[in-house]
Parts: C-alpha cells; sequence; structure tokens
C-alpha cells in the first residue's frame, strides 16, 4: 500500500510543498501503526479482558461449588428424618392409634403422628441450617382432585446460624393441629393455620407437593427417596402467610411395601439465599449480581429463579426471559443485551448438579449465574486503550504538524523560482533568480541555456518551411502560460495573406480561423479538418491536424491540393465504366447498400431493371468488337436520356445494365418512365460500318419495391430471373418478375440438386412392411420401399418423377437394388427377418441393371437372390427388349416376378399376358372397402381364378381393416399386404398376434 501511494506521488503532477508532506506524513502514520500494533497485536488490551473473565469465572465456580454442596450436602439432608418418620408411622398405624389409609381424613385422625415427629423435624432443621421443615400427609391421588386442606405441620427460622433455643424459642409455627399448639409450646406465626389449605390455588400449582408425591405414585418402590427429591422453584407457601419467598428441596414419604402416605421437606427463604450468595464479591465496586436460574433445554435462555445485585435487576426490569447469548471463547462465558436501558452484561454460568442421572427431575437443569456489566468487568483494558489513544493523537498531531512546517520552508525558494517562470515570455531569453540551493541554480542555468537554444531552432524551423516544397505551416498554443507560437505563412494557406502572426493573441488567432469554418467540409472528423479554400485559381485543400498534448493544443496545416485531385480521378475510374461512363457493379452495389440501409426512406415505391443488349454478339461476330463496343457506348447514352434524373444507370458485364427508379409514389409513375424509355429505345438508330442502320433492341426484366423483395440482392436476382425468361420467350420486350414462376423453377433446381446428392451419396434408406400367408398365418414375405428425407423430395413418385426427367431412372434402378438388396441381408443377419422370407421390391418396368452392376450384385448377394421378387409396375408401356433383358437376369437369379398394382393402369390385361408373373398384386384402390362394393368383389374373384389357374399367387395390398381382410380371404387371395398388419417401418415389423389369429380362423373357411 506504501509503495503504491509513493508510486502515484511519482507519477501525478503535485507542489513540492504536497511532495515533501506525504511522505514525512506517511513515515509518521507508519510510527503511529507500528506502536499501535505492538500493542494491541501484542494482546495487551485481550490479555487484561481475559483476565477479568478468568477472575470472574474462577469467583462464580467457587460460590457454585458452595451452593451445590449446601444444597446437596446440607439442606437436602433429609434422608434420616424421612427414615424415622416412616418407622413412627408404621408403629403407630400397628398399634391402631392411627390409620395410615385415613391419615389425611381430619386433624384428629393425623394428630398422633404429627406430634411423633415434631421433633424429628425440628432436628432436621436445626441439623441441615434450613429456614423451614415441613411435613403433609396425604393417601388420595392429586391428579385426580382439584384442591383441598391437608394436615400437616411447618416449623419456620428465620435465622438459622445463629444460636438455638433450649426451649424452641426462635422458631415458629406456620402450620399444626390446635392440639399440638398448646402442646408443642413453641409460638405460632402471624399467618398459622391448623391445616395446609390448597382450596386457592389447586395442587398441580403447589408444585413443592404436588410433584414428588404424583411421582412416588408411578415409581417402582425400589427407587431411594433421594432420588424421588424435588428442588422447587420460589414461592410464598401461602398468601396468607408472611409472604416470604422460598425454594423447597421436599421428598414423598414412602413405606417398604410402596404406601405413600404425604411429603416432607425443607425450605429456604431467598432472604437466607441471599445472604449466600453475596454479589459485592464479584467487583470491587459491587457493580455484580448472582443470579438462581432455571436453563430451558437446550437454549440459552434462562427463567431467573433469584436474583441478587440491583445493577443487574434495574437494568433487565422490563425483560421476562432475559436471551443470554455465548461469547466468542471457549469459556462458559455469555452476553447480555438489555438494550439502552441497562447494556451489555458479562455473564459466567456455572451448572448446578442437584440430581442424579435419568431420575424424574433431572431435566430441571439449575444453573448459578454470575453477571457483571461489560463497562465494569472490561474497566482496566478501557483506560488503557483512552490512555494510549490520546497519547497517539496528540503524537500524530505533532509529527504531521512539524512535517508541514519544516516542508514549507525548503519549498518556499522553489516555489518562487516557479511562479517566476510562470511569466516568464518563451520566445525571448530568460533570466532566473537564484535559490541558493546549488541543485536548483544549476537547473536554472541549464533552463537558460535550453531556452536560447530553442529560440535559435526555431528560428532554423521556420526557415526550413519556407523552402520546403510542400506548404506546410503551424502553431502551439500553451494553456499554462496562455501564449501562442505560429508559425510564419500560416495564414497563407488560407488564402489570408495579410494577417501577421506576431504578437498575435490566442484570442485574435481563433477570429482568424472563425472565418474559415464555413469551408469545412462536412466530412472532417474532430482532430482532422478538411478545408475547401477557395482561390483565384480554383480551390485549395488545406487539411488541420490538430492534437490535444497536455497543456499544449498543437495544430499542422498542410496544402493537400495535388493528393485531393488525384485520389478524386482514381476513385472516379475505379467506380466507372471506361466504356460507357456509366457506374460499375462494384459503384452499383455500394449505391444499392446506401438506399436500402441509411437511406431507405427515399425508396418509397422502386424498381430494379435487369436490361441485355440483343443483337451484341451478332455485332461483335459480324463487324467486331469496335463495333461493339460503339453499340454498348450509343446504347448507354440513349439509356441515359431516356430515363429522369436521380435514375441509377449501371453497366454489370459486356451487354448487361441495371436501372434502379426509386423515390416514386405510385409503381404507374414508374410505368410511365418505362414508356418512355421504351420509346426512346425503339426510336434509336445505330449506323454499322457497312451503312446499314440498325435499331437499339434490349430485353429486360422488372422487380418491383417493396411488392416483390425489400432486399436489393433478391430484386437484383428477381429482376435477372424475369429477364431471361422474357428473352427465352421473346426478345425486345419488358416483363415483370412472377413469384410463381420463380418458386417453380427453384423447385426444380432444388429437386435436380436433391436427386443429385441422393444419387452421388446414396441418401435413401428402405422401410419393410410385412406379406402375411393366408393359409398360416405366417410372414411370407417384406417389401422393400423407398424412404429420402429430403427437404424437398421425400416420396418415391416425386423422385422417380425428377429422375425421369433428367434421364436418371437407370441410376435409380441401380442404387434401388443394392441399396434394398443391402438392408434385407442385413436384417437376415441380425435375425430380424425369417430366413425363409422373401423379399419384393420395386423394380422400374423399362430400366435394367448394366453387367457390371449385375455382376457385383451376384458377388455380393448370391445367397439372397433365390429369395428376392421382381415387382413391376403396369403404368407403362413396358420395353420388350428391356423385358427380355431383365427375364433373362431374373431367370439366371432364381427370383420370383411380381405384377404390381394391377388394376390401376390402362392395359393391365395385356401387362398380365406379357410378363406372366409370379405374384398378381391386387390394387389398393380395388381392396379399398371391398366389403362393402360387389363389383369389387367380382373383379378379384375373377383374378383370383385366372391366377390360380396359371400357378399365380394373388397379393391384396391396402388392406386397412378386418372386414377388407375378411372379405379378400374368402374370395381365395393367398397373401396380404396393408396397414391392418403393420406400417412399413426401418426395422422390419411384426404383425399384431390377434391380428394373424383373426387370419388363421378365417382360413379354414375360404372357397
Amino acid at each position: 500500500m506504501v509503495t503504491k501511494t509513493f508510486s502515484k506521488i511519482r507519477n501525478t503532477e503535485s507542489p513540492l510543498v504536497k511532495r515533501l508532506i506525504i511522505p514525512m506524513g506517511v513515515l509518521v502514520i507508519l510510527e503511529i501503526l507500528l506502536l499501535v500494533g505492538s500493542i494491541f497485536a501484542g494482546g495487551l488490551t485481550s490479555s487484561l479482558d481475559q483476565n477479568a473473565k478468568d477472575i470472574l469465572q474462577q469467583k462464580v465456580a467457587s460460590r457454585a461449588t458452595y451452593l451445590q454442596n449446601e444444597m446437596v450436602e446440607s439442606w437436602s439432608n433429609v434422608g434420616l428424618t424421612v427414615e424415622s418418620v416412616n418407622a413412627k408411622a408404621q408403629a403407630l398405624d400397628k398399634k391402631g392409634t392411627i390409620d395410615l389409609s385415613k391419615i389425611d381424613d381430619s386433624s384428629e385422625q393425623s394428630a398422633p403422628l404429627l406430634d411423633a415427629v415434631a421433633d424429628d423435624l425440628i432436628s432436621m432443621m436445626r441439623t441441615n441450617h434450613v429456614t423451614g421443615a415441613f411435613i403433609i400427609l396425604n393417601t388420595e391421588d392429586l391428579s385426580k382432585a382439584s384442591s383441598g386442606k391437608k394436615p400437616g405441620l411447618y416449623f419456620r427460622d428465620l435465622d438459622p446460624v445463629s444460636a438455638t433455643s433450649i426451649n424452641n424459642g426462635d422458631l415458629l409455627l406456620k402450620c399444626a393441629p390446635i392440639s399440638l399448639v398448646n402442646k408443642l409450646a413453641i409460638p405460632t406465626d402471624s399467618d398459622w393455620k391448623p391445616q395446609f389449605d390448597f382450596t386457592e390455588t389447586s395442587y398441580h400449582h403447589a408444585a413443592f407437593f404436588y410433584k414428588p408425591y404424583q411421582n412416588a405414585l408411578v415409581s417402582d418402590s425400589d427407587i431411594s427417596v433421594s432420588d424421588l427429591g424435588y428442588w422447587s422453584l420460589p414461592f410464598v407457601p401461602s398468601s396468607d402467610m408472611d409472604g416470604h419467598s422460598v425454594i423447597s428441596y421436599s421428598v414423598p414419604l414412602r413405606l417398604s411395601d410402596g404406601t405413600v402416605y404425604g411429603v416432607l421437606g425443607a425450605d429456604i427463604t431467598l432472604d437466607y439465599l441471599q445472604k449466600q450468595l453475596p454479589y459485592d464479591e464479584l467487583t470491587a465496586d459491587k457493580q455484580g449480581a448472582y443470579l438462581l436460574a432455571l436453563r430451558k433445554g437446550t437454549s440459552f435462555q434462562f427463567t431467573d429463579l433469584f436474583v441478587n445485585g440491583p445493577v443487574y435487576s434495574q437494568a433487565t426490569q422490563d425483560i421476562s426471559d432475559p436471551d443470554i447469548r455465548k461469547a466468542d471463547d471457549s469459556n462458559l462465558s455469555y452476553f447480555l443485551d438489555t438494550g439502552k436501558q441497562g447494556g451489555t452484561f458479562y455473564c459466567a454460568i456455572n451448572p448446578l448438579n442437584l440430581y442424579n442421572t435419568n431420575t424424574a427431575f433431572s431435566n430441571d437443569q439449575w444453573v448459578l449465574i454470575g453477571s457483571v456489566k461489560t463497562s465494569d468487568l472490561f474497566s482496566a483494558s478501557h483506560n488503557v486503550k483512552f490512555i494510549l489513544t490520546v497519547a497517539i493523537i496528540i503524537t500524530l498531531l505533532l509529527g504531521i504538524g512539524g512535517s508541514i512546517l519544516i516542508s514549507y520552508l525548503i519549498a518556499r525558494p522553489i516555489t518562487s523560482l516557479s511562479h517566476e517562470m510562470d511569466v516568464i515570455d518563451p520566445q525571448k531569453p530568460i533570466s532566473l533568480m537564484r535559490t541558493n540551493i546549488r541543485e536548483i541554480d544549476q537547473l536554472s542555468t541549464s533552463i537558460e541555456q535550453l531556452s536560447r537554444d530553442m529560440i535559435d531552432s526555431s528560428n532554423k524551423f521556420t526557415q526550413i518551411l519556407t523552402m520546403a516544397s510542400v506548404r506546410l505551416a503551424g502553431f502551439d498554443i500553451n494553456v499554462t502560460s496562455n501564449t501562442i507560437y505560429i508559425t510564419s505563412h500560416f495564414f497563407d494557406l488560407f488564402n489570408m495573406p495579410n494577417i501577421d502572426t506576431e504578437g498575435l493573441s490566442i484570442l485574435e488567432f481563433q477570429n482568424c480561423m472563425k472565418q474559415c469554418e464555413p469551408y469545412i467540409n462536412k466530412d472532417s472528423g474532430n482532430q482532422v479538418f478538411l478545408y475547401e479554400i477557395p482561390t483565384n485559381s480554383g480551390t485549395s485543400y488545406i487539411q488541420l491536424k490538430y492534437i490535444n498534448a497536455g497543456n499544449h493544443h498543437i495544430g499542422l496545416a498542410e496544402d493537400i491540393t495535388h493528393s485531393i485531385l488525384e485520389r478524386r480521378l482514381i476513385e472516379h475510374e475505379r467506380d466507372h465504366d471506361l466504356l460507357t461512363g456509366l457506374i460499375n457493379r462494384r459503384a452499383f452495389h455500394r449505391e444499392m447498400n446506401r438506399l436500402f440501409t441509411r437511406d431507405s426512406h427515399l425508396l418509397k415505391t422502386a424498381a430494379m431493371v435487369m436490361m441485355d443488349l440483343d443483337n451484341l454478339k451478332y455485332t461483335n461476330d459480324t463487324y467486331g468488337h469496335d463495333c461493339g463496343d460503339k453499340y454498348i457506348k450509343s446504347a448507354a447514352e440513349c439509356f441515359v436520356s431516356a430515363v429522369p434524373s436521380g435514375t441509377i444507370i449501371s453497366r454489370i458485364s459486356g451487354d448487361e445494365f441495371y436501372l434502379f427508379f426509386y423515390g416514386y409514389s405510385h409503381k404507374k409513375e414508374i410505368y410511365q418512365a418505362f414508356d418512355t424509355m421504351k420509346k426512346t429505345i425503339d426510336s434509336s438508330q445505330f449506323m454499322l460500318p457497312d451503312g446499314q442502320i440498325t435499331k437499339i433492341r434490349v430485353t429486360g426484366g422488372i422487380a418491383w419495391y417493396p411488392k416483390d423483395s425489400t432486399s436489393y440482392e433478391e430484386l437484383i436476382r428477381y429482376a435477372d430471373f424475369a429477364m431471361y425468361k422474357t428473352k427465352r420467350a421473346s426478345k425486345g420486350h419488358f416483363s415483370d418478375f412472377d413469384i410463381g414462376d420463380y418458386n417453380e423453377a427453384a423447385y426444380m433446381m432444388q429437386s435436380k440438386t436433391e436427386l443429385n446428392e441422393i444419387l452421388t451419396k446414396g441418401l435413401i434408406e428402405y422401410h419393410f412392411q410385412p406379406i402375411v400367408s393366408t393359409t398360416t398365418g405366417e410372414i411370407f414375405a417384406y417389401e422393400a420401399l423407398m424412404r429420402a428425407n429430403m427437404p424437398t423430395l421425400r416420396s418415391p413418385n416425386e423422385i422417380l418423377s425428377v429422375a425421369k426427367e433428367e434421364g436418371k431412372l437407370s441410376q435409380i434402378e441401380s442404387l434401388t437394388v443394392y441399396k434394398s438388396f443391402e438392408a434385407f441381408a442385413g436384417h437376415m443377419r441380425s435375425g430380424s427377418i425369417g430366413s425363409n422370407c422373401k423379399l419384393f421390391f420395386n423394380s422400374l418396368p423399362n430400366q435394367g441393371l448394366s453387367p457390371a452392376d449385375i455382376k457385383q450384385v451376384e458377388t455380393l448377394y448370391a445367397d439372397y437372390l433365390p429369395l428376392v421378387v421382381f415387382e413391376i409396375t403396369e403404368e407403362e408401356h413396358l420395353s420388350k427388349k428391356l423385358q427380355t433383358e431383365k427375364s433373362k437376369f431374373i431367370q439366371k437369379w432364381g427370383c420370383g416376378l411380381a405384377l404390381d398394382d394391377y388394376g390401376s393402369g390402362y392395359n393391365s390385361e395385356k401387362a398380365l399376358l406379357d410378363l406372366s408373373p409370379d405374384y398378381i398384386k391386387v390394387d389398393m384402390n380395388i381392396i379399398r372397402s371391398i366389403d362393402q362394393d360387389t363389383n369389387k368383389q367380382e373383379i378379384v374373384h375373377h383374378i383370383v381364378s385366372y391366377g390360380h389357374e396359371r400357378n399365380m399367387k394373388i397379393i391384396a395390398e391396402g388392406i386397412e381393416s378386418p372386414e377388407e381382410a375378411d372379405t379378400v380371404i374368402r374370395l381365395g387371395v393367398d397373401y396380404l399386404q396393408g396397414y391392418y398388419l403393420a406400417k412399413p417401418a426401418l426395422l422390419p415389423p411384426k404383425p399384431d398376434p390377434s391380428v394373424l389369429k383373426l387370419i388363421t380362423s378365417i382360413s379354414p373357411h375360404r372357397p
């Protein structure tokens, strides 16, 4: 970071004072940072804070250990008393003095037992140093009763640590039967009652009584009394009593046989508990607090049971359940944020293990919390931080102030020298003051010498510019010094020779240049301006290059008149046809691109005209190319004179011209211009070398914008198409573009392209459709059907139609044989087709295979040839010669012959007689709905009769319903083919078994 700061200072222009102050200030800051880092990074304050935490945690842990010992070892040590009470109860019950089952019926029933155990309770209270001891007698299930009164004894000792009275005069009776009050001779408390009264609050709310008693009812009899004990939350024993809040430890009175007849317990008043938890031991200024709390599950929320400490009590008086958050350290320490009311407290928490594990009340987790305000706990570290901060600020202020003073004293003479240099005239020799700083004075001497050298160089440069053959001039504006340097003869370039550049101010220079602004070329850029200055000899082109170099604005003016004129001549020759002077193809496309992009709003209604000279070839061949060139030139002159101004005319090639009419509101306006142009062309005359007079004849095609297209490339293509179409029909005319004719031609062109691609790449595949025997229901054969996945040519009929027009049916025949045989052999080898199945494929009737193809087929597929059946359509006249040749290799291969689509041609019977096929495939138009047409049935009946008499098999094509299948089977057809059985698929399909079952069920009923 420091390195980057110094680097930025070095690379940025700034005053010397700043350059001195910043490094010195950074150095002071670094020293301060090192000091701060050594203090805080060394952990001084954190160590102080941690020591404070550790001391607090040790105090809380010690107090928690003490309190836990008191509660577990002393206050809750009631085991011997319980045993004594149980023994006396059993003895009295055995004597019949009391009935334990009715012990809680009345005070009279319970008085003997209470009298017997009174000394035990007093002894326990004295021994355990508790503030109260009680016994409550009960034999009923408290969960089934809501409230009531119960007999019992309750003693109170408000100062258990003081010396005891021999006659128990320091004790008070809070509850005892009337019969025992006089007998015990113990004073009664102000809220004495003969029985425990639970009528105002239900048993459920008297947890010190209810919980241990009910737990004993449902617990095993072998569980010890200590595991059944319960520490209650703070409560007031009775609303009518003295109001002392207590916590109590109570256990059930249960005999060995499991009989539960009451509860015995001891209590500790919160006043006494407060003395056991002195908050003033936590901090020297007594700002701490002890909290006895109950933790809520596994969260860090606690229910305060007892608080001893005024600071904490005041801070949390409006908070019902303080939310204590765990601190960042790994110790048992936490934070409590009480908000603006009391600030943040640091809490050390220690659990009190009052219950054995897996006992009924082991989930009640009591904790002792020592809480101190963080501002008090960490006051030592805060004081250290404050002292260090004040010391650092004072050191920093002194360091920065000293840096500023030293920097000012060093920089003052240099600043004075700088101010002197600001007002010097750079065009005159300078003399600078001395600072008495050796390095600076040496620099001043060098600057003075450099000034003299620069003035000398400037004079020499001006002389060189004057002598140069290229007219150059320039200026340099110094924004800092508000001065300008202009070479002599600068304004001579701008045809303003009377302006004297000596002593010219910046404002005067700007006013002079404003006079030239009307002559700035519109294509000038931001920093390169082209001025077209009118002169007596024409126009001078002055180029002014302008750059902004920091505080200097520099301009260079150059006379580029010769370069401009030369470039324009080259551009004209580049964009124009040398013969006709019209724009050439390149310029035409550039103009079209401009019109159709940037200036498309100018087009409106437009027409693209493609024209071709009709007699140019004849003229060239007859009279020579010189005459042809004159013919072209005359035609161009005729076109220019015949069309409105603004029409774009271009010669594209030898005899081809483009005309583009645009900016018209209606087509009729362009048609009027066409009529004028046609009349001019028709009336034109051209004299041939032999003296004959001929007319200029042209043929043209017209494409309209935007009707035909909004793309000029398409308009050119459409106009070209219309022109050549017209030229083929009748020369010397013009015709409009027809999209229908274009699409038809495009379709044919695309179809021919796709056909060539199919033939060269073999882009066809064969789908197979089963032919099923009506006798056995088995697949007898598969017919291979051509499929192509091309954009235009998709169906076999489309492919054959284009192939016929192109004379490529023989190539289709050869491709069909190879592809269908290849697919059939592959399926048979893979097991998709049975070994005895035949292959039917469509062979073109008047096409055959070449000897090379025949030999190749025999080599590749010799094993499969006996399974092949050639299908011949009867739609065309059959060639006797081709029929004979095809029959020879069919017989040689052992193939079958089928007459396809029988009944659809014009000469079916003749084809049947000529071919004498092995199979007759009845056309689907006859089979369709044959079950509803008796005439069709009669035709099929005759075909079957004729074929069977001559050992010909009959195949019904196009079966699409079970009714059609049923009808033709009953008519005696041998095989079925159609969608009802299966559609053609790339992988040979199998008919549905239910269809085959239907076929075999019909077959026995055939004639």
